[in-house]
């Protein structure tokens, strides 16, 4: 190795403490892929691991007190990219990376999840060089400081969830959010939000990029006052169930392009199918709300439309407003895509997601993705390139140029496969604040057994007239009483034209029959009782640019 390059690491060697035999291993350390094909990407691998081993063992070491969900929850907070970013910043680590010209130019050299990947690769580098002790000693060093001015019952948790933990403690009712304001364009907006604690009169606005961002600055504000404005007759706080057992409970939106397998993943994710599915794209038009619940957990999902990228009508548009509404009030977002394609119209939704949500992605039907492959190898291969290919920052994958996020998971899975399914609720799980159930156990949704009958009989037309029905029909209710145990519903099919009632009624009303037979067998199944279907096909024209019309279903 040549003395220059001696010269040039030789202040990082004495920052880490520890001076390299095979110099060779740093600096592949220190090499972003797009400099050359012989790169840091396995040293970080191996870094990542052996970095999360040395926290996990220094907090357990630490923090003696702390149960198994809070160890996790401060060493995640520790080790995420954020943590490693500000790590790397102080050994100066961005005048030793060796990037390509594109990033060069682009300011790679600042960009945080560049210098975490390259700090975990200098990690991994130490370990070949001088074993596992050599590399424990480095990273204690450099943790030391940190762990000595952390707060581990507070680390991680946002100030909507410390500000909840503080009213439990004390037994108060938690606080309230209502969106006061906003102003901006529709791409840049900004939100005003109140936050509300009758019991201690506290009331307390607070701004933001998002409905979510401003809640936070607002529950910011508000943890002040109320810390201040408790009275000194509550005493003590009272411990509660919660402070000894953490439970979480928060929202996860759905999104995609149509035809991504939304509402199957949402049934799979819930265990009962609540949401319609098919192959015809744009089957979803409503914002479908299914519970799922673990122990120590309740997952509330929302499933939105597929948004569209060709405006045709007034229901497009109000499918694309139920998405990026739902983007404001949830807690993290999945969006799916299909397992090796990220096409046009999925960088189109990419744009729409915001910065400061975690967004999982999902690379869904990794069963027609393995299909296509004759040998393991050649599947694996592929798929870890794709996996790669989508850790990048959204900017560089057709988002805007100052979205600089990444995701937050990348989960290949199978919506059919329930080990899959219970993988990615274990993902999940990590990204909901601490806090009560919402629903009862025994919930599944918020939608009525009315709500849900319609949804069930759209999915019978889809499916029995495949591409030959425009997604323009619709299923409303016109009656909806029980007799006894038996449900009497009454439903009428909407369609744009004569020739799209023709399809539905089919040959000497066949199809029609069948729409019905089936729609019923499913109510039966989900309601758990029987069903006296009745069902009409009639004519509307212009229904889906009638903005009453979409108001009366809900869709506006």
């Amino acid at each position: 190795m040549n003395a220059r390059a001696v010269i040039e690491t030789a202040p990082l060697q004495a920052q880490l403490g520890y001076t390299f035999k095979k110099l060779e291993l740093l600096n592949q350390a220190l090499t972003h892929r797009s400099h050359s094909k012989k790169n840091n990407e396995r040293l970080e691998f191996l870094g990542d691991s052996i970095l999360n081993c040395v926290v996990a063992e220094m907090l357990y070491e630490r923090y003696s007190d702390l149960d198994e969900g809070d160890l996790s929850r401060v060493r995640a907070n520790l080790v995420k990219q954020q943590a490693l970013y500000e790590i790397a910043q102080t050994l100066s680590l961005s005048d030793y990376l060796r990037l390509g010209e594109g990033e060069l130019k682009s300011g790679g050299f600042r960009r945080p999840s560049i210098l975490a990947d390259t700090l975990e690769a200098v990690t991994g580098a130490i370990f070949l060089d001088g074993g596992f002790d050599a590399a424990k000693t480095c990273l204690r060093k450099l943790y030391s400081i940190i762990l000595a001015n952390v707060d581990p019952k507070t680390l991680g948790k946002d100030d909507k969830t410390l500000l909840q933990e503080c009213l439990q403690s004390y037994q108060l009712p938690l606080p309230t959010y209502n969106v006061t304001g906003t102003s901006g364009a529709a791409h840049n907006q900004q939100f005003e939000v109140e936050c509300l604690i009758p019991n201690l009169k506290v009331s307390v606005k607070g701004e933001g990029a998002s409905r979510r961002a401003a809640e936070q600055a607002a529950a910011k504000i508000a943890l002040i006052a109320a810390l201040k404005a408790l009275p000194q007759a509550l005493g003590k706080p009272k411990k509660t169930r919660s402070a000894l057992i953490v439970f979480r409970c928060g929202t996860i939106a759905i999104v995609g392009r149509p035809n991504m397998g939304k509402s199957t993943l949402l049934n799979a994710l819930v265990g009962q199918k609540i949401s319609i599915t098919s192959r015809k794209a744009q089957t979803t038009r409503h914002r479908i709300l299914g519970i799922q619940n673990r122990e120590e957990a309740q997952f509330i999902f929302i499933d939105t439309p597929g948004f569209q990228t060709r405006l045709m009508n007034t229901l497009n548009k109000a499918l694309n407003r139920t998405v990026t509404t739902a983007l404001q009030d949830v807690n993290v977002a999945c969006f799916v895509v299909e397992a090796g394609y990220f096409g046009e119209d999925d960088k189109k939704v990419l744009k729409l997601l915001p910065d400061d949500l975690p967004i999982v992605l999902v690379l869904n039907k990794l069963d027609l993705f393995n299909s296509r492959f004759q040998t393991p190898s050649e599947r694996d291969q592929a798929l870890l390139n794709f996996i790669k290919e989508m850790a990048r920052p959204w900017c560089e994958l057709g988002g805007h140029e100052d979205q600089k996020s990444e995701f937050a998971e990348i989960v290949p899975m199978s919506a059919k496969s329930p080990g899959d399914v219970e993988r990615l609720l274990d993902v999940l799980e990590g990204y909901l604040p601490e806090a009560p159930a919402v629903y009862d156990g025994d919930t599944i949704t918020d939608r009525s057994e009315r709500f849900l009958a319609a949804e069930i009989l759209r999915e019978k037309v889809f499916r029995f007239t495949g591409e030959e029905l425009p997604y323009t029909s619709t299923v409303v209710i016109d009656q909806f009483k029980m007799d006894g145990k038996m449900r009497r519903i009454a439903a009428t099919i909407l369609v744009d034209r004569d020739s799209h009632k023709a399809m539905i009624i089919g040959a000497k009303g066949e199809r029609l029959k069948k729409i019905s037979t089936d729609a019923r067998i499913d109510m039966e199944k989900l309601f758990d009782g029987k069903v006296f279907l009745e069902t009409w096909v009639k004519v509307k024209r212009g229904w889906a640019d009638d903005r009453a019309e979409l108001r009366a279903q809900g869709l506006e």
